[in-house]
């Protein structure tokens, strides 16, 4: 005589799985995205203005005008 199937335990069934609310959310990386911030652009001094150049004048005068120069 075979034993009554209902004695078997129900192997279908699954142990109780944890809930997922346990486990820390690894979905949601650590804001990579944000770079550091970066200094204003106003603190660096401006490159494209070039330094003042002397007034025409002084320099025609030192590139040796004749006559104009006090060194003679």
């Amino acid at each position: 005589m075979t034993p009554p199937k209902q004695a078997t335990p129900p192997t279908h069934q699954a142990p109780p799985t944890p809930p997922k609310q346990a486990t820390p959310p690894t979905h949601q990386a650590p804001p990579t995205h944000q770079a550091p911030p970066t200094p204003p652009k106003q603190a660096t001094p401006p490159t494209h203005q070039a330094p003042p150049t002397p007034p025409a004048t002084d320099l025609g005068r030192r590139a040796g005008s004749h006559g104009t120069s006090p060194c003679h």
